[in-house]
């Protein structure tokens, strides 16, 4: 017997008068198979919303409220909790996906950013046009067809 998960995401957990998930995307997944079920297998409907990064999952059923009845989903162990729940009470899932904040990853590549060159550091270069005269310009270096009518 196959079971159907009801996903939160884009949403927060709020602290007033209980526990409430605020704003987002509600997706249901229907008829997944109890016995092909896991960790990994939750984490591969993650990704198929184009999620990345760290996040945390949730889990209660339909009919309990939120406040108490939340079940961390971070293992195979946990996630047949889930499925035994969903066949013993026939009813649907609530997985709540919580974004995990990410700290940035500083990399250094190029020695000297954000310094100042000091004058050691700076060679001018004159550049000189050089000018022909047209005196200095011989008939016979002048061809045919480089002159213009």
């Amino acid at each position: 017997m196959s079971f159907d998960l009801v996903l939160y995401h884009m949403e927060r957990f709020e602290k007033k008068r209980g526990v409430k998930f605020v704003g987002g995307e509600i997706h249901v997944v229907k008829c997944i198979d109890p016995n092909r079920w896991s960790y990994i297998e939750a984490l591969e409907i993650v990704k198929e919303f184009k999620y990345g990064g760290e996040v945390r999952l949730w889990w209660k059923g339909s009919s309990e409220s939120l406040y108490n009845n939340l079940r961390l989903l971070s293992d195979d162990r946990e996630a047949l909790n889930l499925a035994k729940y969903a066949k013993d009470n026939e009813e649907e899932v609530e997985v709540y996906m919580e974004h995990l904040p990410s700290m940035p990853e500083i990399i250094k590549c190029i020695e000297g950013v954000g310094e100042e060159a000091g004058q050691e550091h700076v060679r001018e270069e004159e550049v000189v046009d050089q000018v022909i005269a047209d005196e200095q310009v011989r008939e016979e270096e002048v061809r045919e067809e480089d002159v213009r009518e």
